[in-house]
């Protein structure tokens, strides 16, 4: 058979999957298009996306002055500024880009389930899963790097994992470079790494010909291949740190002050901007740049480098859990449940606001609490396979100690979702399975833990507070007045002064517009909402 007969016939064999991924792109499209026109947050950046905006334009214009270029992974913003480059600085262009890789995620979903289960339908399940998933829908329209680090974990784990045996030395660095890549762009993922090894372990013993010993030898020879892909592809980021400081610093300086978030006195579990001695750390990651190494410093005596700022605050945060080891483990059992939760919390866009706007989102598509339940299923129905998923069982494991040991948001928990995607079509094929052959005490009883699992993420423990709600409400409603939607900025800031009385800037923006100071209801001042 010819190269064109076997394309033709994989074309005709896997039509579903290429339905699901057009489906994919115009669902993100659509979305893209709802969200420039409709939504009044498009243009109105504030935080981390602020950043990356203004980080990307100060690439493109020969530097990098800003000044949390050390203490945050630098991959995403050299990708907008590449966009901004070869476009122009029009953010619309990176949303597109995102939206193009959401949907090659989606064929990568496809192919990995396919390789790792050997089932089309559970693939074809899964590939579906992932279209139609709306908190990553969600985030490739927002201007942050969860998008961009599942792309390249799903592309570098869709080039190693083959179809038979250990792949080939290019293949292996090849993967190694993109995991290389997601780790420039978020350094949590090197906690993959381990779990590649594992995999490449028991590839090599799946056809019976390696016994155990030469096993592990053929997997180290690997292993070092890929390492070669994941420097090669961290090197210039390395270099870049180097010719800043004069300091070794692999990718950013962020892991200190990132763990002292998650483990101070005021720690909540979610992402909290903490005080020291009194001293409010900042608002935005520039803010805090600044403070943490002027604290540092401050107390150390002398200037300290960013390396050594680091390690000032995870050894504040190292010795808080120590002196208090009860805490520690109630904060370690509240993120734990925090990141189990159906509830999306975010520090940049808020993805339950954005679902009561007119678009996909507001949709009754797939989300958290639908997949996440179908994915841990499909986890136990084919523990059988156990030595073939490390790849899949490692990602979970690295996005949820990641979430343990600093703090649970939304788009640092989306991770995951692809890892889960694959056990939950297999799982669903292995439901159906046992109706066919009707195996009903098998069949019930993995109902019956579906829907306690189910009831269990779907409870609603966690929420936003009502000051982080009124706070969102009034950006919501300045950039309603930016647009000049008058009507829509008055109902946004009265309803930010009636979940708190406090909030003085939708206060005055009332009054500046003209309009009576809000009395806050009795019931939203009751109102019982779980502190994060």
């Amino acid at each position: 058979m010819n190269r064109t007969s076997r394309l033709s016939g994989h074309i005709r064999r896997w039509w579903p999957a290429w339905i699901l991924v057009g489906a994919a792109l115009l669902i993100r499209l659509l979305h893209l298009y709802l969200t420039v026109t409709r939504n009044p947050l498009a243009t109105n950046l504030a935080l981390d996306a602020a950043i990356y905006d203004r980080w990307a334009g100060a690439i493109v214009s020969g530097g990098e002055s800003v000044a949390s270029n050390l203490m945050q992974a630098p991959l995403y913003p050299w990708f907008m500024a590449a966009l901004y480059k070869i476009f122009s600085p029009n953010v619309t262009y990176v949303r597109i880009f995102q939206a193009l890789m959401g949907s090659a995620s989606c064929a990568f979903t496809i192919v990995i389930t396919y390789r790792l289960f050997r089932s089309r339908a559970g693939a074809i399940i899964a590939g579906a899963i992932h279209t139609l998933y709306l908190p990553l829908i969600f985030y490739e329209g927002v201007l942050v790097p969860a998008t961009l680090i599942i792309f390249l974990n799903l592309l570098s784990i869709t080039i190693l994992v083959s179809r038979d045996g250990l792949p080939g030395t290019g293949r292996m660095i090849l993967s190694g470079l993109f995991l290389g890549a997601s780790i420039a762009a978020k350094p949590v993922s090197a906690l993959l790494v381990p779990f590649l090894v594992l995999h490449l372990y028991f590839s090599g013993r799946a056809d019976g010909k390696l016994g155990a010993s030469a096993a592990w030898k053929t997997s180290l020879r690997c292993t070092l291949i890929l390492l070669v892909g994941i420097i090669a592809a961290i090197a210039p980021v390395t270099i870049r740190n180097a010719r800043m400081t004069g300091e070794f610093i692999p990718v950013s300086s962020g892991l200190g002050i990132n763990f002292y978030h998650g483990a101070n006195p005021e720690a909540n579990g979610y992402y909290a901007v903490p005080t020291y001695k009194r001293i409010y750390i900042g608002a935005t990651p520039e803010d805090q740049a600044k403070s943490i190494a002027m604290i540092a410093s401050s107390e150390a005596g002398r200037e300290l480098k960013a390396s050594e700022v680091s390690r000032f605050w995870l050894k504040r945060g190292i010795e808080y859990n120590l002196e208090h080891p009860d805490r520690f483990w109630r904060l370690v059992a509240t993120k734990a449940l925090f990141f189990w939760n159906k509830y999306e919390r975010a520090n940049v866009e808020n993805f339950n606001f954005h679902r009561n706007l007119p678009g996909v989102l507001g949709l009754p598509l797939l989300t958290f609490g639908i997949v996440v339940p179908l994915g841990l299923m499909g986890i136990f129905l084919t523990r059988n396979r156990w030595k073939s998923l490390w790849i899949l069982y490692g990602g979970l494991i690295t996005y949820f100690a990641a979430c343990v040991i600093f703090y649970v948001l939304a788009r640092y928990r989306l991770p995951i979702i692809p890892f889960l995607i694959p056990f939950a079509g297999a799982g669903l094929v292995a439901l159906y399975s046992m109706a066919r052959k009707r195996n009903l005490p098998d069949l019930l009883l993995s109902i019956a833990a579906l829907a306690l699992v189910f009831y269990l993420i779907n409870l609603g423990i966690a929420a936003d507070t009502v000051t982080g709600e009124s706070s969102f409400l009034t950006r919501v409603g300045k950039a309603y007045t930016e647009r000049g939607e008058r009507e829509n900025a008055v109902e946004a800031f009265q309803k930010a002064v009636e979940l708190n009385r406090n909030n003085i800037r939708a206060k005055d923006e009332l009054e500046s517009m003209g309009e009576k100071r809000v009395q806050p209801k009795k019931r939203l001042q009751d109102k019982k909402i779980l502190e994060p």
